[in-house]
């Protein structure tokens, strides 16, 4: 090959090679910024007694405003680094919470809730306490689903929950990954009404939630970052964390309704009974009238003729008197008045209704402390779980009501605004090395 050919393709060969470092290194740098980019939402942690005593200023001063402190695995499991971690959270501002790492291989839900309950995972409506979170994933010790059929592993997680429920008042929140729930649970939606879910997966995205939760209270998305233990996230403001804390004692309750007054019902009037029309007193029957006398003998010394008895007698008078015709009609007819009824108006009140084990083998120096595990879509990824298996913070009913419930708001994708200047920089570069090979592969050789 001629030496200005030599030349040329080795000056080529240089400059694609810096291209690819530039852009192996670009590409790198892009994907270590999203591992690293926290989600949107309150930042906090989870610890376990894998990580000793925690120095909570340095945590608060990280971005930190809530933690979940393991409290106990099995029946016979206690952190023997629970009281440093969950009080001195407490003390620098922190609201904080208790977490159970699950063994349903070792005893009874119930038995084990009693267990938690007992040594730290009780709770108070103090504005401060997270709800109780029950930590139930990959077995670290041996089968996945600790030996146990779909409808024996609903049954333990509602013995808990039931007992939970029963001795502090609130429903535990969940920890888990959607992996480990289709798989040991077949993806069963009945506890996604009243338990907020923790969800578990190390991502840029949350991706599927497990059967029946249509959003998440609380994400564990990396097991290391600028905050001591696991790196997690609130699905909310700092306002509702305190709401998730004070549970029901959240709503002001209430005033009951007062019954609407009925009103009085107006008398009916009366109409006045129309007087009865006097009956007319009786004409007065006409007197008879009196008798004439016999007319007198006559005088036979008169001499005169004796009247015939057929003629009358002259003086003799024939007139009847003639009775008073005029009758007296004082009867006075007087109308009935109208009746006009007047008809009371009713209320109606509503009244609105207000509607509505086996021991664990181990102990504190024996147990391995182990982070919480984390599964992705794949299968779990082994993270901060096991025996000091990390917990998660609680969610809505929601809210719940919640309605409230109610709800949070979804988290944005992250790492896409923090990538606008790598790439700036990385075409910036492409650029300049395009014009490098360009100039090396167009310069002419030199004679000798």
């Amino acid at each position: 090959m001629p030496a200005t050919g030599l030349r040329t393709a080795t000056r080529t060969s240089v400059a694609l090679a810096a291209l690819a470092a530039v852009l192996l290194g670009s590409m790198a740098l892009l994907g270590a910024s999203r591992a690293d980019a926290a989600p949107d939402g309150v930042p906090g942690v989870d610890v376990s007694g894998h990580q000793g005593d925690v120095d909570w200023r340095a945590a608060w001063n990280s971005g930190a405003r809530f933690a979940y402190v393991k409290a106990t695995e099995g029946t016979g499991f206690r952190n023997s680094h629970f009281a440093q971690q969950y009080n001195g959270s407490y003390e620098v501002g922190m609201i904080r919470g208790a977490y159970h790492f699950a063994r349903p291989d070792v005893g009874g839900g119930a038995a084990q809730a009693d267990y938690f309950v007992a040594n730290g995972g009780g709770w108070t409506a103090d504005g401060k306490t997270l709800p109780p979170l029950l930590d139930i994933e990959y077995n670290p010790y041996g089968d996945n689903c600790y030996g146990r059929s779909h409808s024996s592993m609903i049954q333990w997680i509602r013995d808990f929950s039931e007992r939970v429920h029963e001795k502090t008042g609130r429903w535990p929140m969940v920890y888990t990954t959607t992996d480990w729930w289709k798989s040991c649970t077949g993806n069963t939606p009945r506890f996604a009404e009243t338990h907020p879910l923790f969800i578990a997966r190390y991502s840029d995205r949350v991706g599927e939630l497990p059967g029946g939760w249509g959003h998440y209270t609380m994400w564990q998305y990396s097991d290391s970052g600028p905050m001591p233990g696991d790196q997690d996230t609130f699905n909310g403001s700092m306002e509702q964390l305190r709401q998730l804390a004070l549970g029901d004692a959240a709503r002001e309750p209430e005033p009951e309704p007062k019954p609407e007054p009925k009103p009085e019902p107006e008398p009916e009037p009366t109409t006045p009974k129309p007087e009865p029309e006097p009956e007319p007193e009786p004409e007065p029957e006409p007197e008879p009238a009196p008798s004439e006398p016999d007319s007198p003998e006559p005088d036979p010394s008169e001499g005169r003729d004796e009247p015939s008895a057929d003629q009358p007698p002259e003086d003799a008078e024939s007139s009847t008197p003639a009775p008073d015709e005029s009758t007296s009609d004082d009867a006075a007819s007087d109308d009935a008045a109208s009746d006009d009824a007047a008809t009371p108006e009713k209320a109606v009140s509503d009244d609105p209704a207000d509607n509505a084990g086996s021991e664990n083998a181990g102990s504190d120096e024996d147990t391995p402390q182990k982070g919480m595990l984390v599964a992705g879509a794949e299968g779990p990824t082994s993270g901060s779980g096991g025996g000091d298996a990390q917990a998660q913070a609680p969610a809505q009913d929601q809210a719940a009501a919640s309605d409230a419930g109610s709800g949070y708001d979804e988290l944005a994708a992250t790492g896409v605004d923090r990538d606008l200047p790598r790439m700036a920089v990385f075409a910036a570069a492409m650029i300049v090395l395009g014009l490098i090979v360009l100039t090396l592969t167009r310069a002419p050789a030199r004679r000798r």
